[in-house]
């Protein structure tokens, strides 16, 4: 499969021609990673986006003193990962490990601005995609929260309990 014909199925890029994929496409850089292999740590400066082209990696939190880790989602090829570096000037979230050998192509924030630099459309709907997909995992983020409290507050007697 081509590279515009694989960008073409990635959310983010939705409705963007082959033109403006194929100026994409020319930012895009490959890397290869190992099974196991942190390809971006919690806490680093976030500083450009991953696409898996194939593979699958975790993303996940750190979440005690003895290196605990929480697994926040398993992606794999077509899916996206650090999104919010493009948009926000924070440290990463969360961290993020290939589970296989994977392929991801990333896209750096100095290599976004200069699409900036193209036609307002294609940066405008870019960006308008990111934020979608942001909002999307927001929105599950906030469902999640809800049903774990409404379960934490049935263990305890709360809400949904039949203990006095």
């Amino acid at each position: 499969m081509s590279l515009i014909d694989f960008l073409r199925r990635i959310p983010i890029f939705g409705g963007l021609e082959d033109a403006e994929l194929g100026r994409v496409a020319t930012y895009l850089r490959g890397k290869t990673y190992r099974a196991g292999e942190v390809i971006m740590r919690e806490g680093e400066q976030a500083k450009e986006l991953f696409i898996v082209r194939q593979g699958e990696v975790e993303i996940f939190k750190d979440v005690g003193v003895d290196l605990e880790e929480a697994r926040i989602a398993l992606l794999g090829e077509g899916q996206c990962f650090g999104e919010m570096s493009l948009i926000d000037i924070m440290p990463r979230s969360a961290s993020v490990r290939a589970l296989t050998e994977t392929e991801a192509l990333s896209l750096s924030y100095s290599d976004f601005r200069a699409l900036c630099c193209g036609p307002t459309e294609t940066f405008t709907l870019l960006v308008m995609n990111i934020a979608r997909e942001i909002s999307r995992r927001l929105r599950l983020a906030d469902s999640l929260l809800a049903e774990y409290n409404i379960h934490s507050r049935s263990a305890r007697g709360g809400v949904g309990s039949s203990q006095p």
